[in-house]
């Protein structure tokens, strides 16, 4: 518990300042991570990863962070808010997603990562974690299996 002017806050409260200069206390989101990709990929095919952020309740900023895997090349992306949320930058290009979003109540943001698969041993399996931080450190994990290599 946190303590305010003596009253005892939940830790799952967050404070901020208005533009008045008062203090205002509301609850920080509360997010799940889901993700998506094909079960299987042939070496040099398009490949496209989602993740979507959704808001369960609360509101407040968070980071949501992608090292896509170096099995895909030529990796571009985009950040698409959706039910009055927010997220920055809205796109960019290479494998370190770096995204900022404003989460209100039942807002989310749908990260959409595209690359090609590059050649590997036929039953490589590609893994993608992308990570939420803050308020916490929830993690999704898409798994693809690349199907034979192509000569």
């Amino acid at each position: 518990m946190t303590r305010l002017l003596g009253a005892a806050l939940p830790l799952a409260l967050a404070l901020s300042l208005t533009a008045s200069g008062t203090a205002e206390a509301h609850q920080k989101p509360d997010v799940a991570l889901t993700g998506t990709a094909p079960e299987q990929i042939a070496p040099g095919e398009t490949f496209t990863i989602e993740i979507t952020a959704s808001n369960r309740g609360g509101r407040g900023a968070v980071r949501l962070l992608d090292r896509v895997p170096e099995t895909l090349l030529d990796v571009t992306w985009t950040c698409a808010p959706l039910d009055e949320a927010e997220c920055r930058p809205g796109g960019g290009q290479g494998n370190d997603v770096d995204v900022r979003a404003w989460l209100p109540p039942g807002g989310r943001v749908v990260l959409r990562v595209e690359g090609v698969a590059a050649h590997a041993p036929e039953d490589a399996l590609i893994r993608n974690t992308a990570v939420l931080d803050p308020p916490s450190r929830r993690s999704v994990t898409t798994v693809t299996r690349v199907r034979g290599p192509i000569f």
